[in-house]
């Protein structure tokens, strides 16, 4: 009995560290750490060794071992990280990556961001703009130069140039002696990428700080405290809302101003991309390198995501419920304590959208088309995704049944969820060349910024049209009564080109603004005599007119013709000219406005041909110009126009007369010929600059002062002696000129930028 009570004496006292079940060291539970038992005989009478530094095996009181797989740590400068285990593996440190990437932080620790590239991400770079100023510009988000364009100094220098690129040129200087590009009606290129509206107030920010305001009537352009660009923005009350962007700018608005918020950029560098407001003391905001920040109402603190992407979008539904999605199919969620990955694995496009009508269903959109719908009650995914090549960058509803997204930067797409299925919606005007950036919804309420400054809204009955204060529009025709009454037309189309639009610009001698947009109509030139008397030519064939209260639409007394230019000489004889779209293709010319509109006709009779421009010293001594280098003539009233030769096949586009024996024509291939009294004799060579380039139209202040436009920004000035190119800053399409005298002269373009170039300098 003694011998087995030894035995039972023995079982019940097993060796420290050991088991009775498991008769070998443990895993320490909280740490992974295996920890050694101490030197002596084991269960197995072996004596035990101490932990090896290189065996793989992190076993106390190593923290670590110089042969286990690398693991990503955080650096003390914020950035991604990769443990570094000493000899001893009793220390480690987070090293910081010996590479830099794009991403505006400063990833290796040495105090410089994004070095080794051209610049930093979002931070302000030396410039120099195309009129010779020295000033900044933001680094783009490739880590590339920005283009001269964007190059900006802090003040206006009245040197004809958009220097603060502010869109208005020369502001609280004198009259401007150069030209000057205006964008009078938007904020200027590549200028906005994020809205967030209430039913009482709105937010739109873009590049260089820009921060605009609706008041419930037009946008506005208010104070920025940030110079960086600006990427999102969330607006929870009109005395509330938050802005986030490049450099880690974040600047809030509190009713008043908007004011920096300097504790985040003391956490962080990097790029800040998405805000979400869910209270005062609650606010995250996203961004570079898996960034994630939290303000709970006393300070901001980082939020670990263990993730090294970009994140590029918030969305919640509660403190508990947020999602966050990012580059390359990243999509996290956090449920009040961690972030966990959620992202399944046939998602690789960035996920740059989400929105959810409830907590049960989640919408995401991205790269080519991405729609996607998460059910993370039953943990299903559903690929909605649409028919186009662009990427969807931002989403916003106002129920289950009423979802809209949109993106893209080949001129755009936008789709409508209406609880069934997605659908594009091409309805809307192509005001943009790259297309839409951020959209918010409010009931039925549409409001969609445009990469270049304009903002569409699309109200209850399905109609969309620009916004007053941020109004772009590719512009055709410019004409006035005097220096404070000048008027510009221009059209924007549907994306399916099903449907064109016509809007109507007015300046009163200090500002633009946009009076009148005509849907369903393709103005292709206006004439004015009054604020109470204004006529456009419709490509349809009708002529709509403003008699300072309404719109009426006038008609021609033959069906099928296809307008191209409109011109007047007193508000008794205007003029509308084109070609018959059926039949034998005539050329059409028109004069009224008395009911009915009287045809004229060209001797002799030319077939297959259109006319495109009109002008004359009065309404009996007219010049009218259009295909094959035609030139007619109306020179003793009546109901015909004699034809001349041009020595010229190309086709005009515009005509300009000083007097019955001066005259001036241009055309297609820089073609500009000259009307002495006798004959039409050519002005260009194939040695002038502007040879091969299509001239759109001329105007001149008398027989020695004459501009002519085109192509490519092209502007030439006749001084009586020679043509020469003018220093325009302008890269775009010219279609339009006109002056109220010889000093005060408007060009407009045609490149869905509602651009205007000025000049109101004392002489030549």
């Amino acid at each position: 009995m003694r011998w087995t009570r030894g035995i039972l004496l023995l079982l019940a006292l097993p060796a420290a560290g050991c088991s009775l079940l498991y008769p070998f060291d443990l895993p320490d539970a909280a740490d992974g750490v295996t920890e050694a038992d101490d030197a002596g005989p084991g269960d197995d009478g072996d004596v035990e060794t101490a932990p090896v530094c290189g065996d793989g095996v992190v076993t106390e009181p190593e923290v670590c071992d110089t042969a286990a797989a690398p693991e990503s740590c955080t650096t003390a400068c914020g950035s991604t990280g990769v443990w570094s285990c000493a000899a001893d593996c009793r220390t480690r440190d987070c090293a910081a990556p010996v590479d830099e990437s794009c991403n505006g932080a400063d990833d290796d620790c040495d105090g410089a961001t994004d070095e080794g590239y051209a610049c930093a991400a979002g931070l302000p770079v030396d410039c120099t703009s195309p009129c010779g100023v020295a000033g900044t510009a933001t680094c783009t988000v490739t880590c590339e130069l920005p283009p001269p364009w964007e190059c900006r100094t802090d003040a206006e220098l009245c040197n004809g140039c958009d220097d603060n690129r502010d869109g208005t040129t020369d502001e609280d200087c004198a009259c401007a002696t150069a030209w000057a590009v205006e964008q009078p009606l938007a904020p200027g290129p590549e200028s906005l990428t994020s809205i967030s509206m209430t039913d009482r107030f709105g937010v739109a920010v873009g590049t260089f700080g820009n921060i605009l305001h609706y008041d419930g009537t037009s946008w506005r352009r208010v104070a920025s405290p940030a110079p960086h660009n600006l990427k999102s923005v969330f607006v929870s009350s009109p005395t509330f809302a938050v802005a986030a962007g490049f450099g880690a700018a974040l600047a809030r608005w509190d009713g008043t101003s908007w004011t920096t918020d300097t504790e985040v950029s003391s956490l962080v560098s990097v790029a800040l991309y998405s805000v979400f407001v869910l209270a005062r003391d609650n606010i995250w905001v996203s961004g570079a390198s898996g960034t994630m920040l939290h303000w709970d109402g006393a300070a901001w603190s980082r939020s670990d995501t263990d993730s090294v992407q970009h994140l590029y979008e918030l969305f919640a539904f509660g403190p508990d419920d947020i999602y966050a999605g990012g580059r390359s199919g990243t999509i996290l969620h956090w449920d009040g304590s961690d972030w966990s990955s959620i992202a399944p694995g046939w998602i690789t496009s960035d996920i740059d959208a989400i929105w959810g009508p409830d907590p049960g269903t989640v919408y995401m959109a991205g790269g080519n088309g991405l729609i996607v719908r998460y059910e993370p009650g039953a943990d299903r995914w559903t690929d909605l995704s649409v028919a186009t090549g662009e990427s969807f960058t931002t989403m916003d509803g106002a129920s289950a049944t009423n979802i809209w997204t949109a993106g893209g930067f080949s001129g755009g797409a936008i789709a409508h969820y209406d609880g069934t299925s997605w659908s594009l919606d091409t309805s809307w005007p192509a005001i943009d060349r790259r297309g839409p950036m951020g959209l918010s919804v409010v009931g039925d309420d549409v409001y969609v910024v445009m990469h270049d400054g304009g903002i569409l809204h699309r109200d209850a009955t399905g109609a969309w049209r620009p916004m007053a204060g941020a109004a772009t529009v590719s512009l055709r025709s410019v004409w006035g009564t005097s220096a404070q009454d000048v008027y510009a037309s221009g059209v924007a189309t549907t994306t399916d080109g099903s449907s064109t639009a016509t809007a109507v610009l007015r300046y009163d001698g200090t500002s633009w603004s946009l009076p009148h947009w005509l849907p369903d109509t393709d103005a292709q030139g206006l004439w004015v005599s009054s604020p109470t008397d204004l006529y456009l030519a419709e490509a349809g064939g009708t002529v709509p007119h403003w008699d300072g209260t309404r719109w009426t639409s006038l008609t021609l007394p033959v069906w099928g013709v296809r307008l191209a230019g409109i011109w007047g000489y007193d508000p008794a004889n205007v003029f509308v000219m084109g070609q018959q779209a059926t039949g034998d293709m005539a050329p059409a010319i028109f004069r009224g406005p008395a009911s009915p509109w009287r045809a004229l006709a060209l001797r002799p009779e030319a077939l297959g041909i259109g006319l495109t421009a009109a002008h004359g010293v009065s309404a009996d001594d007219l010049w009218v110009v259009g295909e094959a280098g035609t030139i007619a003539r109306r020179d003793a009233g009546g109901d015909y126009l004699d034809q001349l030769a041009s020595g010229t096949t190309e086709t005009l586009r515009g005509v300009w007369a000083a007097s019955a024996t001066e005259a001036f024509a241009v055309g297609d291939n820089g073609t500009i010929l000259r009307w002495d009294g006798t004959a039409w004799t050519s002005m260009t060579t194939p040695a002038d600059p502007w040879y091969g380039v299509r001239l759109y139209a001329v105007w001149g202040s008398s027989a020695g002062n004459v501009f002519a436009v085109g192509e490519g920004g092209t502007a030439l000035r006749y001084d009586g002696v020679a043509w020469a190119p003018l220093p325009v800053d302008l890269l775009n399409d010219l279609r339009g000129v006109w002056g109220s005298s010889a000093n005060n002269v408007f060009l407009v373009a045609d490149d869905r930028s509602g651009k205007i170039v000025h000049r109101c300098g004392a002489s030549w």
